[in-house]
This record gives structure tokens, C-alpha cells and sequence, in this order.
């Protein structure tokens, strides 16, 4: 019996010292793998309307976008996403096929077959990095249709060239539009319209309307259409080349308050001083008019903006 009891409690000592990584070990110590978690990005081709598509060409509109989440989950803005063509079948506007995240984590480049003989199916990539992490490489197939169309880019940069969605009265931003013929290469000399909500927004000249240069650039700049104005629209660019038309379109906002200009606004009352009362209908007789503007100290506000009209038959300059 006392052998029996002996021979029991060695075996469950040696189950103890396995349990606790046997002798040869340090106690307590155990191994295994981690994973390790990482950015997440997220790749689709969808049309001018959001809706998902596969195909590029053919004057369809179509765009590569991207939504970054962190290690976390959260929507990720301000990260550089890269958009690449790994076969070289498409390719993108802006040319570098880089963009920012918004707030909503979402990234998008504009996609265009490579050449007009460009076909075929293929891949478009799209690479991210979060905090120092890069995000695993994300991919869409992408389907070119052999075409023979123009097309026409287009997007809203500010004074300094960087790209933009917001109009205000607080720096100048300018609807631009980039013409290329069926082989790719830019477009002058043709007149591109733009359009957009008339409640929302107005441009300069009040066309809308502006020749491509000898890079197939046209620009018009593009304000509030009222003090009041505020929302959400819509900016259309069109154009024919050679008898074939195209058009492109791309999202705006006008920021609640954005449409107002914070000198003009201090203005709280207007004088007008004309130098003579009367004018001879000769065509040749001319009149100055002076116009002051003060604030609610009847303070003179300088850099107010002053638009003069009036019924009588009669011609401003400026």
C-alpha cells in the first residue's frame, strides 16, 4: 500500500512539472503567436453617380476609391493614398494617382484607359499608410473598352493650385477642366461650359465658359451665387472636340456663412455722391459717382465689395 502511495504521488508530481514547462525550463513560461493588427484599406472603380462599375472608357466616367480605417477600425483622414495600374492599363487624374483622405476616410482618383487602343481586363492597387503602418495592399479588377472619345477632366483648385470641394468669398477658387483628344494629348483652343446650381453658386466670367490653352487647360472662377448661399451641388464641365462631345462632373459645397465677405459684412450703410444730377443723351456726357460705405460708427469700411446698378439707360466703367 505505502508503495502504491508512493508511486501515485510521483506521478503527479511529473504532471505538475509539465503543467509548469517540465525542469528544463524557466516556471511558468509559455510560447505562442500573435497577431498583429494593421491598418485596413479598402479599394472600389465606381461612375459619377457612386454607383459600382467595372469598366473605364468609352466616355463612362470612372473613379478608384479608397476607404483607410486604423488598426481599430476608425475612419482615417488626411492619409496619402497611392493608386497604381499594375499592368499599365489605365491610368489616373491627378497624374501621380495620389489623394487625401477625407473626414469620412475616403480617398478617390479619376481612371482613364491608358491610350486609345488601351483593353482588356486588369488590376488597380491602392497602398496607405496609417501612424508608420503600412495598410495591407488592397485591390479592384478594372475592365478597358477599346473607344475613340475625348475626354475631359475635372476638378477645383484654390490661388495656390491645390486641389479643393469648398467655395467661399474668403480666397478665390477656380472650376478647372483638363481636354485631351483620343490619343491623350492635350486639347486648345476649344471652349469648355461649366455649369452648376444657380442657387448655389455663379462663375467669372458669368458664361461660364473658357477656351482650352496649349496644355488643354480652361479655368473660371467659381463663387457663391448669394450671401445666403449654402449646401451641396454639383459642377459640370462639357465639351466637343472634333464633332464628338463629353462631359465630366465632380461635388461641391458652399459652407453655411461661407458666402459672405467679412469686410463686406462690417458695411452697415452706403452713401452715393454723384458729381452732376443730369445727363445730356449725347453718349459722350459723363458723370462720376462716388460710393462710400461705413459701418455702424460710421467708420469708412475699405476693401468692402460694392456692386452699382441702376434703370436709367446708362453705362458703368469700371
Amino acid at each position: 500500500m505505502m508503495q502504491f502511495t508512493r508511486l501515485l504521488g510521483g506521478l503527479l508530481l511529473a504532471t505538475l512539472m509539465a503543467a509548469c514547462g517540465g525542469g528544463g525550463g524557466s516556471p511558468g513560461t509559455t510560447t505562442g503567436s500573435s497577431s498583429k493588427v494593421t491598418p485596413t484599406i479598402v479599394v472600389e472603380l465606381v461612375n459619377a453617380q457612386g454607383a459600382p462599375t467595372t469598366t473605364v472608357g468609352s466616355g463612362q466616367s470612372a473613379f478608384a476609391r479608397a476607404t483607410v480605417r486604423d488598426a481599430a477600425g476608425g475612419l482615417v483622414s488626411g492619409a496619402v493614398v497611392k493608386f497604381a495600374s499594375a499592368d499599365g492599363l489605365v491610368t489616373f487624374f491627378p497624374d501621380t494617382g495620389t489623394a487625401l483622405t477625407d473626414a469620412t476616410g475616403v480617398a478617390s482618383v479619376q481612371v482613364f484607359p491608358a491610350s486609345v487602343t488601351s483593353a482588356g481586363a486588369g488590376s488597380i492597387t491602392a497602398d496607405a499608410t496609417v501612424a508608420g503602418t503600412a495598410a495591407k495592399q488592397a485591390s479592384v479588377s478594372v475592365q478597358a473598352i477599346l473607344g475613340s472619345l475625348p475626354r475631359i477632366s475635372l476638378d477645383m483648385v484654390g490661388s495656390t493650385g491645390l486641389p479643393t470641394t469648398t467655395v467661399g468669398a474668403l480666397s478665390p477658387v477656380f472650376a478647372r477642366a483638363i481636354v485631351r483628344d483620343t490619343s491623350g494629348a492635350p486639347v486648345s483652343g476649344v471652349v469648355v461650359t461649366f455649369g452648376a446650381d444657380a442657387t448655389l453658386a455663379r462663375f467669372d466670367p458669368v458664361s461660364g465658359t473658357a477656351l482650352t490653352d496649349n496644355t488643354g487647360v480652361a479655368k473660371v472662377q467659381i463663387l457663391p451665387a448669394t450671401a445666403n448661399s449654402a449646401g451641396a451641388g454639383v459642377l459640370t464641365a462639357a465639351v466637343t472636340v472634333a464633332g464628338v462631345a463629353t462631359n465630366q462632373a465632380t461635388s461641391f459645397q458652399v459652407p453655411q456663412g461661407a458666402a459672405v465677405d467679412p469686410l463686406t459684412a462690417k458695411v452697415a450703410n452706403i452713401v452715393l455722391l454723384l458729381d452732376r444730377s443730369t445727363l445730356k443723351n449725347s453718349g459722350a456726357e459723363t458723370a462720376l459717382l462716388t460710393v462710400v460705405t461705413v459701418d455702424a460708427n460710421n467708420n469708412v469700411t475699405p476693401g468692402a465689395k460694392v456692386n452699382v446698378s441702376t434703370d436709367a439707360n446708362t453705362v458703368f466703367t469700371p
